[in-house]
């Protein structure tokens, strides 16, 4: 009467919690960034900044600045572009695929299933917040990272890197299992 378990039964059952506060609040870093500013509004520049006013012509400041008043500045920006959110982005694709993965297979069979009903509730959190403004500004990770100290001990993010971990190694047994498949049918077979 209940649906197998799975790794997404298994994160469907603790990480939705978990999974959403950290999307409301994801990690964020502040980044010196060279933008062009109004001349009042400058604060700071480097070395880079005070080149290219060298360049420009005029002798004071206002004159450098054009009719525009502007001058290239180094800027603070609030940037969620760390390894960290790009983990928790992964999480939720892998949320999404296999969440829809284990629906359509034991959907239909299992509807008033406990484990059906988290898997959905999974799925459409991680929809969601894949679709928000949220980690809109968040690339795709690549590779196989390393975690950082955030991802280790950081109670939530934590979390979240086991969550990828357990989906990862999914992943690579199902990888597995494709390349694999003539030696298993044929293991099969033969048992």
């Amino acid at each position: 009467k209940e649906a197998p378990d799975a790794v997404v039964s298994r994160i469907a059952r603790y990480g939705v919690g978990i999974l959403s506060r950290v999307v409301e609040r994801p990690r964020m870093a502040l980044r010196r960034v060279r933008r062009m500013t109004s001349l009042g509004a400058a604060q700071q520049l480097d070395s880079q900044c005070l080149r290219w006013l060298m360049r420009r012509p005029g002798i004071t400041v206002r004159q450098k600045a054009g009719a525009r008043q502007e001058v290239l500045a180094v800027v603070r920006q609030e940037s969620r572009d760390l390894l960290e959110n790009r983990v928790l982005k992964r999480t939720l694709e892998f949320c999404l695929s296999y969440g829809t993965r284990y629906l359509q297979e034991y959907g239909e069979k299992f509807k008033n299933s406990e484990r059906i009903g988290k898997v959905r509730r999974l799925r459409a959190r991680a929809h969601a917040a894949l679709r928000g403004e949220t980690l809109k500004e968040v690339p795709r990770l690549n590779g196989n990272p390393v975690p950082n100290y955030v991802l280790r001990y950081d109670g939530l993010y934590s979390r979240v890197w086991e969550m990828y971990a357990a989906f990862a190694r999914q992943t690579v047994l199902m990888e597995a299992a494709w390349r694999e498949r003539a030696d298993l049918l044929r293991e099969h077979v033969l048992f």
